[in-house]
């Protein structure tokens, strides 16, 4: 039933619904066609099942994906896109939530200032994005408490001549 190229479609598509499970959002996806069919529709997905073919995807793919269809939008038409000729490019970083259990908060740790801490365990996030569109090109994620300097230079391979990056800090 969850071929692999159905499971990559439905895992985009999580995103869109970030507080629903894989499941759910599967069924928001075939619905129609569950609801439309002649026959009796199959047994949806088991939890389990998502997370076997989860593990059989692995990661390289979903980068790969990521790497091929992350590039700059902006044409020379685009406002705000360019700048002396060279495309305006931003390299910014932010921490992201991710689900509290006690594997991410391991893993990924939380921000602790004096005697309060975050409320949910937090990756870092490091981005390489273009100016004039948002448009995110690449990203870098660590554990939270990496340091954001560091993980911008894995953003540089990403850069290309005729670029202008700004950078904060």
């Amino acid at each position: 039933k969850l071929t692999m190229v159905l499971v990559v479609w439905v895992l985009i598509c999580w995103h869109l619904y970030l507080r629903h499970s894989l499941g759910a959002v599967f069924l928001k996806l075939s619905s129609a066609e569950r609801w439309l069919a002649e026959e009796e529709p199959e047994s949806l997905p088991t939890r389990a099942a998502w997370t076997y073919r989860r593990k059989q995807l692995g990661v390289r793919l979903l980068r790969a994906l990521v790497e091929a269809s992350c590039v700059p939008l902006a044409s020379e038409d685009t406002p705000g896109a360019f700048a002396f000729g060279l495309r305006l490019m931003a390299i910014d970083g932010t921490l992201e939530d991710v689900n509290d259990t006690p594997a991410n908060a391991e893993y990924f740790g939380r921000i602790c200032e004096g005697q309060t801490s975050s409320p949910y365990p937090q990756l870092r996030c490091v981005y390489l994005v273009e100016a004039g569109t948002h448009a995110i090109v690449k990203v870098i994620a660590a554990p939270c408490k990496a340091s954001e300097a560091c993980l911008a230079r894995g953003l540089l391979p990403a850069l290309k001549p005729g670029m202008l990056v700004l950078v904060d800090r």
